[in-house]
């Protein structure tokens, strides 16, 4: 069942991939694993700042590194990939949210134009133009 579903998106993406009208968001689907990958490069970074701080300092700057620093550096990587990938999901949703809104608006249009077409021009503001003229002559 598991496999099933990865396939089946495996296969949607790639489908939205070679979509070049960009109809089918393919971000919001990715963001999971792009986040994944974002705490796996602190991980890496975090290490290699350790691991060539072991090999170039002394131990207080051992220390430090190992047990201050780096995991202050780890969590800052994370938290700020993680508000940078929520603010574009946001965005995405926003986006899809639009396009809806779009398709609505389009029908609602096209009903109000035959309303608007069936109706008489009612055309009241000339008359009081007319009056105020009048008015201002006499």
């Amino acid at each position: 069942m598991q496999k099933r579903k990865l396939g089946e998106f495996i296969s949607e993406f790639i489908k939205a991939l070679g979509d070049i009208n960009f109809n089918h968001i393919v971000t919001t689907r990715m963001l999971p694993t792009i986040y994944v990958a974002g705490i796996m490069f602190a991980g890496v970074l975090a290490l290699s700042l350790i691991v060539s701080t072991w090999a170039t300092s002394n131990w207080l700057f051992r220390f430090l590194w190992s047990f201050v620093f780096a995991p202050v550096l780890f969590i800052g990587v994370v938290t700020t990939w993680r508000v940078i990938l929520e603010l574009c999901l946001s965005i995405f949703e926003m986006t899809v949210v639009v396009r809806l809104l779009h398709a609505e608006v389009e029908k609602v249009s096209g009903v109000t134009d035959e309303i608007a077409s069936d109706l008489p021009r009612i055309q009241f503001w000339k008359t009081r133009k007319n009056n105020n003229s009048s008015n201002t002559e006499k």
